[in-house]
């Protein structure tokens, strides 16, 4: 089993490098769903630092599972304006009640999906009336680039 902190870590502390990898990793190989959802936790942790990784991301937001759709609109979110070009297909998303299983923090992708859009573009998400979320940002991991 991969421990987070190792993943996190192996990524190297030399920016360039790092947004190297994030950039591979994103590309999701076809694996596992547990993988999957790591691998979008992960990204997430980076911050800002992983804004190579926005394009990738926003393909995998049809992922099949809504855990992983829900941490991906969470990496998303902790990326933040840098990920401005996922807005489109994350307002698709608004809606989506698919229940996230064992996340007492968010009940469903759709709020997962708000709580990303504010973090991303709050003046947007002001004047598109989306429902603002309550979420506590830092508290998967040290913020990584913000």
């Amino acid at each position: 089993m991969v421990r987070l902190d190792n993943f996190v870590a192996d990524f190297g502390r030399d920016r360039d490098e790092r947004t190297e990898r994030v950039r591979e990793v994103a590309k999701f190989p076809s694996c596992q769903l547990k993988r999957r959802w790591r691998i979008s936790t992960g990204i997430g942790l980076f911050g800002r630092d992983a804004k190579a990784a926005v394009p990738r991301l926003v393909e995998r937001l049809d992922d099949s599972s809504r855990n992983v759709r829900s941490k991906i609109a969470w990496a998303l979110g902790r990326i933040g304006p840098a990920a401005k070009s996922a807005v489109p297909k994350l307002v698709e998303m608004v809606e989506d009640d698919d229940r996230v299983e064992g996340r007492p923090l968010v009940r469903t992708v759709g709020e997962m999906v708000r709580a990303a859009l504010w973090q991303i573009d709050p003046v947007w998400a002001r004047e598109a009336d989306i429902p603002p979320v309550d979420f506590p940002w830092d508290r998967f991991g040290k913020d990584r680039g913000r």
